[in-house]
């Protein structure tokens, strides 16, 4: 059994190399492209805006990178990394994270409840890394458009429910895909679980799952389909920080 696991994880950690490879080498055909374009152009102001891209590219390249490599670090490890983190903290770095990575035409609206703890404990990359495939698969889905994303906590005594409200106005989720997540968010081995799913692109999703499984959380998916919006609701728990 242990081979086993340790035969799927190499397979698994194989496509999704194999698909870091490919968007990779999409980001750099992207940035070779721009500079052959404006290479020859005597107008400084052009010249200027496609060096602008370039690096905007470029930084985008890099952040891809140290994403998803931190991925399989943390798919591989059994332990959770909790500590006291920053809420404010955490969302300024998915903020930044998804300014890169977000369509032109995409506007991403972060909010944060008013009375919400300003600390808590628990594993903020863990929960960075599950925000962010959703809000990654939110762009798969528009071209154009606001995503809201809601931070919250209730907080009892020594506890606090994290909770997340990513809202869109993008194609529905497939039931499958919805289907995947909460099979792997009750299971939580990535690697025992019977896949009958072939997409690679939806890997992350059994990712995101595994995640949640590991934090204790839960996700819900509502579809309204008079207003069009997708809502995606992460719970995931917490310890609360006691002020000193």
């Amino acid at each position: 059994m242990k081979n086993t696991k340790a035969n799927s994880y190499e397979k698994y950690r194989s496509d999704y190399y194999m698909n870091l490879n490919m968007m990779m080498q999409k980001q750099i055909e992207g940035i070779v492209y721009t500079a052959m374009e404006n290479a020859l152009t005597p107008d400084p102001v052009t010249i200027q805006e496609a060096l602008q891209t370039v690096m905007d590219q470029g930084m985008a390249t890099l952040s891809m990178v140290d994403r998803l490599m931190n991925y399989m670090n943390l798919i591989g490890g059994e332990n959770l990394e909790e500590r006291v983190y920053d809420v404010k903290e955490l969302v300024d770095a998915i903020e930044r994270e998804n300014d890169l990575s977000r369509g032109v035409g995409l506007h991403i609206d972060f909010q944060v409840q008013e009375d919400m703890p300003s600390q808590l404990f628990g594993d903020d990359m863990r929960i960075r890394y599950v925000v962010n495939g959703f809000l990654g698969h939110c762009y798969n889905r528009m071209n154009s458009g606001t995503i809201r994303v809601l931070f919250s906590a209730v907080q009892h005594s020594y506890a606090s429910m994290l909770t997340i409200t990513i809202i869109d106005g993008g194609d529905p989720l497939e039931p499958e895909l919805i289907e995947m997540i909460r099979k792997y968010a009750r299971k939580g081995d990535l690697f025992s679980v019977e896949r009958t799913d072939t997409k690679k692109s939806d890997h992350g999703f059994s990712i995101f799952g595994y995640l949640l499984y590991q934090m204790s959380g839960k996700v819900h998916f509502k579809r309204d389909e008079k207003k069009k919006l997708n809502t995606v609701t992460l719970e995931i728990p917490q310890l609360a920080v006691q002020s000193t």
